[in-house]
C-alpha cells in the first residue's frame, strides 16, 4: 500500500461524535468552529462527501463531490493543483460557488478545456467558477470524488438543520499529547452540545489513519 501523500500524516485524524446510545453521527458546525477557536488542534477543517448532477452541452452526468472548507487543501499538505489554484479562505463565504476539478473530470466531460480556469459550470443546476483542477490521483474524502465545492459550514446552521453535516479533519499539534487533545475537544464539544440543546453529541471516536 502506498503512503497517503500528505505532510505528516501521522498527525491527521478523522474526528467523529459519538451519540450517547453509541453509533457516530457527523460533527456540528458550532463544534468545528469551537475547536478552531479553543487550539486544542493545530488545524480543523470539515468535507462532507456528496454527488453531484453536471450538465456539459446539454447532457447530463452524475458525479462524486465533496463540499469542503477552504483550507482542507492546506491542511493536509502536498496537495498540488494541475491548473488554477487550491481555495483561499474566502471562498466558502463570497455566495458565488466555487469548485475544483479532478484532471479525470477536466479531461472527460471538459474535453481538457484550456480556458476551464474562470470558467462557469452548472452543478445542481447552479453557476459555478472553476478556480483549479486536481491531479487525476487525488482521491478526497472517499474513492469517487471527482469534484469539490467550497463551503463554509457556518454555525448558523444550528442544530436540527436538515443540511448534512460534514465529516471533521483535523491536525494535532505539536507539543499536545493525543489524549489531552481528544478530552479537551470531546469536553468543549459536550458544551456545545448542551448550549444548542442537542442531547445527541456526547463522546469522540478518532480515526488517526486518514484515507
Amino acid at each position: 500500500l502506498r503512503p497517503v501523500p500528505f505532510e505528516q500524516p501521522d498527525q491527521l485524524a478523522n474526528l467523529w461524535m459519538r451519540g450517547k446510545t453509541g453509533g457516530r453521527i457527523a460533527v456540528m458546525p458550532a463544534v468545528l468552529e469551537g475547536w478552531r477557536q479553543s487550539g486544542v488542534f493545530s488545524a480543523v477543517e470539515a468535507a462532507n462527501p456528496d454527488t453531484a448532477l453536471l450538465e456539459v452541452d446539454g447532457t447530463f452526468a452524475t458525479r462524486g463531490m465533496a463540499r469542503v472548507t477552504p483550507g482542507l487543501f492546506a491542511m493536509l499538505g502536498g496537495v498540488r493543483p494541475v491548473r488554477g489554484r487550491l481555495f483561499d479562505v474566502r471562498d466558502g463565504d463570497t455566495g458565488e460557488g466555487r469548485v475544483l476539478l479532478s484532471a479525470d473530470l477536466w479531461r472527460t466531460l471538459y474535453r481538457s478545456d484550456p480556458d476551464i480556469i474562470g470558467k462557469r459550470i452548472l452543478l445542481n443546476s447552479e453557476s459555478m467558477i472553476v478556480v483549479g483542477v486536481l491531479p487525476a490521483d487525488f482521491r478526497f474524502p472517499v474513492w469517487d470524488t471527482q469534484l469539490w465545492k467550497a463551503d463554509s459550514f457556518s454555525p448558523s446552521r444550528g442544530a436540527g438543520t436538515t443540511l448534512p453535516l460534514p465529516r471533521a479533519f483535523v491536525r494535532f499539534a505539536a507539543g499536545i499529547p493525543r489524549e489531552d487533545a481528544l478530552r479537551d475537544a470531546t469536553a468543549l464539544s459536550n458544551q456545545l452540545a448542551d448550549a444548542l440543546n442537542d442531547r445527541a453529541g456526547a463522546r469522540l471516536f478518532a480515526q488517526v489513519t486518514v484515507r
